[in-house]
């Protein structure tokens, strides 16, 4: 399908204010989460850490003991206002320690035994006939979303770009704070700044080799550092391990 497709969809059948949107991200390379959600007051974490562990006082607060990486500041408003739950200690029954098979499980939700379906693949055969009930922002549908008889609508990475112009300044316009917004338009104004920033992310901006240098995007003047040169970055520039 084309991105023509997803917008011509949600103005004419528009998904109810009431319903809920699940997103997931799903990061292949792996995270680390105990440089996520960091147990920074726990004696054990700090002996088996060593230099790689965060003091309590660098950590954005969670309670208990527990802290955001530092880098989370966004995450941690949203854990202030009471939008955001951290599960800790996820896993499934008998694990073979498998990278393969982990992720075959995730995708699948069969801890006992390989299937062909998805847990969202499977939701999908079950309650419509509509693939833009689940969408993927990647140019294949991963397992999760692959069932027996539907499978999710895919939407590359390169197929959207947002017009260097006045609708973009506009847009941008949309989405600066204001001291005077109440907390609805506060809301609206950053949820538009979160499209626009969304829109670059899909833009295919890094369609070129990583040269020796960082270089410059002119768009939004900041400096973009190659993938090479990110794969040296300390830990506490980064919450997950390299890919």
């Amino acid at each position: 399908m084309h991105w023509s497709d997803l917008v011509n969809a949600a103005a004419n059948t528009p998904l109810d204010p009431a319903d809920g949107v699940l997103a997931i991200v799903t990061l292949y390379g792996g995270n680390d989460g105990l440089n996520t959600v960091i147990p920074a007051s726990d004696s054990a974490y700090q002996a088996a850490r060593g230099e790689l562990a965060y003091a309590a006082s660098e950590v954005l607060d969670l309670g208990e003991g527990l802290g955001l990486n530092p880098g989370m500041k966004g995450l941690h408003e949203l854990w202030g206002s009471k939008e955001l739950a951290t599960v800790r200690g996820v896993g499934y029954p008998y694990p073979d320690r498998s990278h393969f098979r982990s992720m075959a499980i995730w995708q699948s939700a069969s801890p006992q035994a390989a299937v062909r379906t998805g847990w969202l693949g499977r939701w999908l055969d079950t309650t419509t006939t509509n693939p833009l009930l689940a969408l993927s922002v990647d140019s294949l549908v991963p397992p999760m979303l692959a069932g027996e008889k539907l499978a999710a609508a895919s939407f590359p990475l390169g197929g959207l770009r947002m017009p260097n112009n006045a609708l973009d300044r506009a847009v941008a316009l949309l989405g600066k704070p204001s001291s005077e917004d109440d907390i609805w338009r506060a809301r609206a104004a950053r949820s538009f700044a979160d499209l626009q920033a969304a829109v670059r992310t899909f833009e295919p901006a890094l369609d070129h080799q990583p040269s020796a240098t960082p270089t410059t995007d002119p768009d939004d003047q900041k400096t973009r550092v190659p993938r090479r040169a990110a794969r040296v970055s300390s830990r506490r520039n980064s919450t997950s391990s390299p890919p």
